[in-house]
């Protein structure tokens, strides 16, 4: 298994990388990068990403959240009208957000932002969940159940490759 392993996850990320010039290749290796604690590479990466795809949202937000954990806050501030002006976008037309719940919230206290964010989230979720035919029914108390009487557990977190909780529910697996 992988879970946990990042050092081996990123050289994988890292050969993968070498296969192709995309912004998707260097949004996941930046990704990647941020997940194993490579904080100046996961910044080159992001900056790639947006160079190559600059209408690719979650790019600003994960470069934000990399600026801020290095506390390089000119840098993370130049983001911020291109963050708002995705976010102001999606919320007006459905499309993709600039940032995960998790970066708006701790970072604006706007409420309507921060429910649309986190519901879009849960959407994504839900449409993730239909495609692996996921079916939930409710009982007579409105209670949902699994059609298949077994008993499914959501954990949402931010840094959930590397959570406690995720070790603990491989145990259940």
């Amino acid at each position: 298994s992988l879970v946990g392993d990042t050092k081996k996850a990123l050289e994988i990320a890292r050969t993968l990388s070498g296969e192709g010039d995309s912004w998707e290749t260097y949004f996941n290796l930046g990704t990647t990068c941020q997940i194993a604690g490579e904080i100046e590479e996961g910044i080159k990466n992001y900056e790639k990403a947006i160079k190559l795809n600059p209408g690719f949202g979650l790019s600003y937000g994960q470069l934000y959240n990399l600026y801020s954990r290095i506390c390089a806050w000119n840098k993370a501030s130049k983001l911020l009208p291109e963050i708002k002006k995705l976010n102001s976008q999606a919320l007006k037309d459905g499309s993709m957000p600039a940032e995960l719940p998790f970066g708006n919230i701790s970072r604006e206290q706007n409420s309507k932002m921060n429910l649309f964010l986190a519901r879009l989230k849960c959407k994504e979720i839900e449409n993730k969940a239909k495609a692996d035919l996921v079916r939930f029914v409710q009982d007579s108390k409105g209670r949902g159940l699994s059609v298949n009487k077994k008993i499914r557990v959501g954990y949402l977190s931010s840094d959930y490759h590397d959570h406690a909780t995720v070790h603990l529910i491989l145990g259940l697996l």
